[in-house]
């Protein structure tokens, strides 16, 4: 079997063999940055969070995300109210989370009773967050049509 040797950088003073099989004695294992176009081996495609932000996947994910229904979040911001906060904050939106700057907000805490009488805590996301989180599950998980 052909073993690929992967490349280090030789800044230390000795060099590093790193072999796809685990015969090694030491059980060692090496980690890689690696992006999805090298994996991919595509240079100038969508990224995974440009495919997210697509407007095809934000439109279906705001979709569900309001015919899920629920409560607001520690905002108090109601489904109903969403299309409309993201239509006049959509470039800001689109940039904190471009730049990673984007901070979900705490989550609202609420008791709920349970069948033997106890009660059990429940977290409430913004409905802003359930948005984004419903696009980011809309491209982790594909659908029946998908596969």
């Amino acid at each position: 079997m052909k073993r690929k040797k992967q490349k280090i950088s030789e800044s230390d003073n000795f060099r590093i063999e790193n072999r796809a099989e685990l015969d090694s004695k030491f059980g060692v294992q090496s980690f890689l940055w690696i992006n999805e176009n090298e994996i991919t081996g595509e240079s100038g495609s969508m990224g995974m969070l440009e495919h997210i932000l697509s407007p095809e996947n934000l439109r279906t994910a705001l979709q569900q995300a309001v015919s899920n229904k629920g409560s607001g979040g520690i905002d108090r911001m109601e489904v109903s109210e969403l299309k409309s906060y993201i239509t006049v904050h959509y470039e800001s939106i689109m940039q904190n989370l471009l730049s990673g700057s984007y901070k979900p907000q705490a989550v609202r805490r609420v008791e709920i009773p349970k069948g033997d009488g106890r009660k059990r805590q429940l977290g409430i996301p913004t409905v802003l967050d359930r948005w984004i989180q419903q696009a980011i599950q809309q491209y982790l998980t594909p659908s029946r049509k998908d596969i």
